[in-house]
């Protein structure tokens, strides 16, 4: 009786030497609250549930969050890592999800704590208005944070600080109460910060925060009420764009970010800056687009725009700039937007559209506004030649003579402002040629000119534009 025995006990130690370690795994997963369906844990299900219960849903965005249907990771806005399983990102973001733009609205449930791999949230322009630091404050995998253009309230949750691997950061336009920035200070991986739209004006000195961002490659504070902004020292080959747009600085701004020299991007419209255009702007040769439309800019453009033959992009709109259009815009062979409306800009045009007009293969300028200043002459024939023009506006000029036919060459032209000037001559089919794209035409005179501008359309003309529904020809002899 005894070999049994010792057979069997044999036989148990070899069951537990070998087999246990898989028996015990057998009985964790056959027990474990924390179960997969697909890619989908529980928990995670759960918590995206317990969120959606706190979420107002008209268009039901969210029908295919149901318990039935088990895999989370196959929900709407839900994405899974598929090595894990474990759900790495949540974007309901009402502007971008053009399938099914309708707001939600609610709180965000602190039950998203549990989504502790989560990288990437974006729940942008819906109507949530309050998080938790709770949530905040689990989320620490966090590399993209969008909750822009919500109704979110109070203090900015300090648990921001903790998200240490953040490298974007959006809260613009919501109704947070911004007081200090010191939670900035722990987000050194940060790349991309956007607070406009937030009441920045009692932050004072901690706005030296931002420069210990030195990562930064995009900075959005437009519409803060900022009446200084700090000495941007840790900038000089990082930062590329800087949007400062509709604050409150007012004076001489421009020593602020002058050290900034590698800025593709900057904006400073709207802030009742005054004075000249700055010589030093000369070394932001990487700048693009440079926007200082809507302030109190005086004098002539100086030449210094010569060396930013990088420039797509430069409004320069509703100052006090006098003088001719520098000599130097001509060679801007990569301008598409060019705006000096509403200053004292005299002088002919005629040399700025011949200038670009010889840009090879062709001139890529697609918007031409030059509308209310004290531009004179002829228009050239040469504006035909601007092949990418979509809109030319040159109303409330002292520009005289004939309209060329070349503008009925423009075939991507789709408004056309002429209006306010004294025009003279004819206007024929061959005005109007290509126009096919047209969508709003202006010719008005005021009062009748002293010399009439007449139409010459012969009686079996086919109108060539199809999609006008704006067409102003007050005064013009037909």
């Amino acid at each position: 009786m005894a070999i049994p025995s010792i057979q069997s006990a044999i036989l148990f130690s070899f069951l537990v030497l070998f087999l246990g370690p898989y028996l015990q795994t057998a009985k964790l997963c056959s027990c474990s609250d924390d179960h997969k369906v697909g890619n989908c844990h529980s928990i995670e299900r759960l918590a995206l549930l317990d969120f959606k219960k706190g979420v107002e849903d008209p268009s039901n965005r969210l029908s295919s969050w149901r318990l039935k249907n088990e895999d989370c990771c196959k929900w709407h806005g839900v994405g899974c890592n598929n090595v894990t399983g474990y759900v790495k990102e949540l974007v309901l973001n009402n502007i971008k999800d053009m399938a099914q733009a309708t707001i939600l609205s609610g709180g965000i449930s602190p039950a998203l704590a549990q989504l502790k791999h989560l990288k990437y949230l974006d729940l942008g322009g819906n109507a949530f208005h309050s998080i938790t630091d709770q949530f905040i404050g689990s989320v620490k995998e966090l590399r993209y944070l969008d909750l822009s253009r919500n109704f979110f309230e109070g203090k900015i949750p300090q648990q921001l600080g903790n998200l240490s691997h953040l490298h974007h950061l959006d809260l613009s336009y919501n109704r947070f109460s911004i007081q200090e920035l010191q939670f900035l200070s722990h987000l050194t991986s940060l790349e991309y910060l956007d607070l406009s739209g937030s009441d920045l004006s009692k932050t004072g000195e901690s706005l030296q925060y931002i420069n210990r961002l030195h990562s930064l490659s995009e900075l959005h504070l437009s519409h803060c009420q900022l009446s200084s902004f700090p000495l941007m020292t840790n900038f000089t080959t990082t930062l590329s764009v800087l949007d400062l747009s509709f604050n409150n600085f007012g004076g001489f701004f421009f020593k602020a970010i002058l050290n900034v020299t590698a800025l593709q991007s900057l904006d400073l419209s709207g802030n009742e800056i005054q004075g000249p255009i700055p010589k030093a702007i000369e070394y932001m040769t990487s700048l693009k687009t440079l926007l200082l439309g809507a302030n109190d800019l005086t004098g002539p453009i100086p030449d210094v725009f010569a060396n930013l033959t990088s420039l797509e992009c430069l409004d320069l709109l509703h100052n006090h700039l006098e003088g001719p259009i520098p000599l130097s815009f001509g060679a801007f062979c990569k301008l598409k937007e060019l705006s000096l409306s509403t200053n004292n800009i005299s002088g002919e045009i005629a040399e700025f559209v011949n200038g670009i007009s010889l840009c090879r293969p062709n001139s890529l300028l697609e918007t031409l506004d030059l509308g209310y200043t004290k531009l004179t002459g002829n228009l050239p024939y040469s504006i035909g030649n601007l092949k990418s023009l979509r809109s030319l506006y040159l109303q409330g000029t002292s520009m005289n003579g004939a309209i060329p036919k070349s503008l009925g060459q423009l075939s991507e032209l789709e408004v056309l402002d002429l209006s306010l000037n004294a025009w003279d001559g004819e206007l024929t089919e061959d005005h109007f040629a290509n126009l096919a794209n047209l969508i709003g035409l202006y010719i008005s005179f005021d009062e009748k000119p002293p010399k009439p501008l007449f139409f010459n359309l012969s009686s079996n003309w086919v109108c060539p534009f199809t999609e006008l529904f704006m067409l102003d020809l007050t005064n013009i002899v037909s």
